[in-house]
C-alpha cells in the first residue's frame, strides 16, 4: 500500500489545545518552529496535545514508521 499526503488529514487548523492526525498507517509527528527547531515530537500519533506550546505558526511533519515524509503542513496554534 502506497500512502501519500492526500491520505493524511490534520485537523483542526488553527488549533488551541489538540490536533488530530488521521492516517491509514501508524505515523510519527514532529512540530517545528519556522526556524526549524523541533518543539514537539510524538510517535504513533493520533491526538497531539499542543496546549503547552506558545501561540504562533509552526510546521507539522507527518512520517510513516519507515521515517518517510508523508505530509508537511503549516499549523497555527492560538488560544484566542
Amino acid at each position: 500500500m502506497i500512502i501519500t499526503g492526500k491520505d493524511v488529514n490534520i485537523y483542526p487548523n488553527p488549533a488551541s489545545s489538540v490536533v488530530h492526525v488521521d492516517a491509514p498507517v501508524k505515523v510519527n509527528v514532529s512540530i517545528l518552529s519556522l526556524e526549524g527547531k523541533t518543539v514537539l515530537e510524538q510517535d504513533d500519533a493520533h491526538i497531539i496535545d499542543i496546549g503547552m506550546i506558545a501561540n504562533g505558526v509552526y510546521m507539522i511533519q507527518v512520517r510513516d514508521e519507515n521515517n518517510i515524509l508523508l505530509k508537511t503542513e503549516r499549523l497555527v496554534k492560538n488560544n484566542w
